[in-house]
């Protein structure tokens, strides 16, 4: 698997931090919203608007890695008069460092930085006037957490910045980062993120740049079978699950307390994705929580073949499956996959 996360921060259901919450943490809900007005997203209805300074606005936890290549749409409010302004960290949460930073300064450059503020090591910065503000900016970076790492970074689509041999694990933390944080000038306010994506450098799918993609979040279409899990209301089940989540009242649902049982459902991006896209991943995302205290775990499942399940807790929370290649037929996948392949929720124990 090198498909590791993305989001186009279309499925959220409300303005403020509650909902990015289901998928993210941060210091508090007002540190982050997304932005559903459609105005100034790059991709579908939503993006990333950050309000405040600091490292606390949008905080995804990863599993340990020591070899990324990230990809992000990177909206720039204003330019700053000084100084630097952070768009994506990769921190060692355990020693609380960041070890790769990604910044823009005011001349319109991109750098690179690890170790904490006040006194970060500035491992490399661009040529001038590559990031324009009041626009987005496709910004990607490939590196690895090593004490002589290599770091590549990319704007548009262009190689802006090749760093070689430059210490990347600050020293005494862990060789790796577990968290990747959304940043941005919150004093200045508007600058936002969309279309994001982040793989590890393993496997020979997904591992390299993958170019200034689009996003697009596909809710379910039809019911397709089986249908083992029980809806909240009789009739059919996909419309209980084809809006954006909500956290109060709690949103209609299906459910099952029967190992084995699956739903499936139709997504047909007609009309949304057009033809001839090429389609490099799928993230199935699932709302999901127990109704009372106990243990289930939920598997994605596509077309019969099931994913490894994910245990459940008696909070709601997105739970996350990557598809770097058809999981039915083993090959890339194809527009022409949909709507013919199913998803849904599979109760695995």
């Amino acid at each position: 698997m090198s498909l590791l996360f993305c989001d186009s921060f279309d499925h959220y259901g409300g303005p403020l931090g509650a909902q990015i919450l289901l998928k993210y943490s941060g210091e508090s809900g007002s540190n982050q919203y997304v932005d559903l007005t459609g105005t100034l997203s790059r991709t579908g209805r939503g993006c990333l608007s950050v309000t405040t300074g600091g490292f606390g606005n949008a905080i995804k936890g990863i599993s340990e890695q020591t070899a990324l290549v990230v990809g992000d749409a990177f909206y720039i409010a204003n330019l700053p008069a000084g100084g630097y302004y952070n768009i994506l960290n990769f921190k060692d949460v355990i020693n609380d460092i960041l070890q790769v930073r990604l910044v823009y300064y005011g001349d319109g450059s991109i750098g690179v930085l690890n170790g904490n503020d006040p006194f970060p090591v500035t491992l490399g910065r661009s040529a001038s006037n590559l990031l324009h503000a009041t626009e987005y900016n496709y910004v990607e970076c490939k590196f690895n957490i090593a004490p002589l790492a290599d770091v590549v970074v990319r704007v548009n689509g262009q190689t802006v910045l090749v760093l070689a041999g430059v210490q990347t694990q600050f020293p005494g933390s862990n060789p790796y980062c577990d968290v990747v944080q959304l940043a941005g000038a919150g004093s200045l306010g508007g600058d936002r993120h969309d279309d994001f994506y982040l793989l590890t450098q393993a496997g020979t799918t997904n591992n390299d740049f993958l170019g200034a993609i689009r996003i697009f979040a596909i809710l379910p279409t039809a019911d397709s079978a089986p249908l083992q899990w029980t809806p909240s209301t009789v009739g059919t089940h996909y419309t209980l699950v084809d809006a954006v989540p909500a956290t109060s009242p709690p949103p209609p649902d299906v459910e099952s307390n029967s190992v084995g049982q699956v739903d499936q459902y139709v997504y047909n991006p007609s009309g949304v994705i057009m033809a001839p896209s090429r389609i490099l991943g799928v993230q199935h995302c699932m709302v999901a929580q127990l109704d009372a205290a106990g243990s289930h775990s939920v598997a994605s499942q596509v077309e019969g073949v099931a994913s490894g399940g994910l245990a459940l807790s008696t909070s709601g929370n997105m739970i996350l499956f990557q598809y770097d290649t058809n999981p039915v037929t083993g090959l890339a996948w194809e527009l022409t996959d949909f709507p013919g392949t199913t998803f849904g929720p599979a109760l695995t124990a």
